[in-house]
């Protein structure tokens, strides 16, 4: 679910502006069910205060009228609401009031994302903000969305145009190559650990455990914890782990390391990316496109590999893989990878429509103020 901003709702009922027709694009987007998007209590009383105070009472009942016919939620301003927002404004100080409020009413109930054109909430740790879409004369949504995978090669990236639903790849040797990409996407799912503990496991790792029972739940890897992240080698951060909660490092797990480094370094570079680089496990979103039932056989398996592609070619068409797999060698991208990176580019389209699920409901930020989910 995403939550909508006052300033939506102005700009596609104002004068002539910038922001008016994507705007009313969004929300008759809301208004067909194809987003999931609510308001809160606090927007309805900034129209009503905005159009009193600009002497515009009539426009301003029927923009609270229609807001209310479009968006029959209403997330509510509880106590525990407001004593997040009041501890909000001690972090940020010149975040405003109102900005306190709706950021309180995202984290509180563990909402998407916020829809608006106000940068200040940029500022706010654990909060994704997001601008409605460009759609197209059609109606249709324009931009990408981006589904990345780790290959041999580095990452492989599938990008789907929303507006003609076709799908390219491309390969990016790292990830600040990757994040530098055109075209860029509004939204980008990766499979890779993005927020990381000090010490212990995260909670989205054992939720996703836990979601996916055995035997699929063994291939929710533990994510390091940040002090260990920058060892150059497995004994040595092995022997951070132990010192930090008594557990070692598989071979596995350390194998991630790297590009986990790579990940981290550049979201932290750049922290404008992190309301649009989201944290996505194949395993978690493959149990929920398959109607929330695990994958029954390995991806490692020729018949594992059928039970995904399944679903791959039903939803994306059954030349969608062949395409991607042509594009590349074997040896460079591996066949999984594929896989895994269609069923992250299905996530993406979930969370750009509002649909998607966080694991734990309500992500909190690790240290360096990355959230710690697993989005499907």
């Amino acid at each position: 679910m995403i939550l909508v901003d006052a300033n939506i709702l102005m700009y596609a009922a104002g004068a002539s502006h910038p922001n008016k027709k994507p705007c009313a694009d969004f929300l008759r987007l809301v208004a067909k069910g194809e987003i999931d998007a609510a308001l809160d209590a606090e927007v309805l009383q900034e129209i009503l205060h905005r159009y009193r105070a600009i002497d515009r009472w009539s426009q301003g009942r029927q923009v609270f009228d229609e807001a209310r016919r479009l968006f029959p939620l209403v997330v509510p301003i509880t106590a525990p609401v407001l004593d997040m927002a009041r501890s909000l404004m001690d972090s940020y100080e010149s975040l405003a009031a109102r900005d306190a409020l709706h950021a309180a009413v995202v984290l509180h109930h563990g909402i998407e994302a916020i829809c608006s054109f106000d940068r200040d909430f940029d500022q706010i740790q654990g909060l994704n903000r997001i601008e409605p879409p460009v759609v197209s004369e059609a109606g249709q949504p324009t931009g990408w969305i981006a589904a990345v995978d780790g290959c041999k090669a580095g990452w492989l990236r599938l990008v789907q145009n929303l507006r003609t639903g076709e799908i390219t790849s491309d390969v990016s040797t790292d990830a600040v190559e990757l994040f530098e990409r055109r075209p860029k996407p509004v939204v980008l799912a990766i499979d890779i650990p993005i927020g990381l503990t000090d010490a212990g496991p995260r909670i989205c790792d054992r939720l996703a455990r836990a979601l996916l029972g055995r035997p699929r739940g063994s291939s929710v890897f533990p994510a390091p914890i940040r002090p260990a992240l920058d060892a150059t080698k497995r004994e040595e951060a092995s022997r951070i782990h132990q010192a930090a909660d008594g557990r070692r490092v598989g071979a596995q797990a350390w194998s991630l390391y790297r590009k986990i480094r790579e990940v981290d370094a550049a979201l932290r570079a750049r922290p404008d990316l992190t309301s649009k680089v989201r944290e996505v496990h194949p395993e978690v979103s493959f149990r929920a496109w398959n109607d929330d039932q695990p994958m029954e056989l390995k991806k490692s398996t020729r018949e594992g590999r059928r039970e995904r592609r399944r679903l791959v070619d039903r939803d994306f068409g059954s030349d969608a893989f062949d395409k991607v797999r042509a594009g590349f060698r074997v040896a460079d991208v591996a066949h999984d990878d594929i896989l895994d990176a269609f069923a992250a580019l299905w996530t993406a389209s979930r969370i750009h429509r509002g649909l998607a699920v966080t694991l734990p409901e309500k992500p909190v930020v690790d240290a360096a103020g990355l959230r710690m989910e697993i989005v499907f």
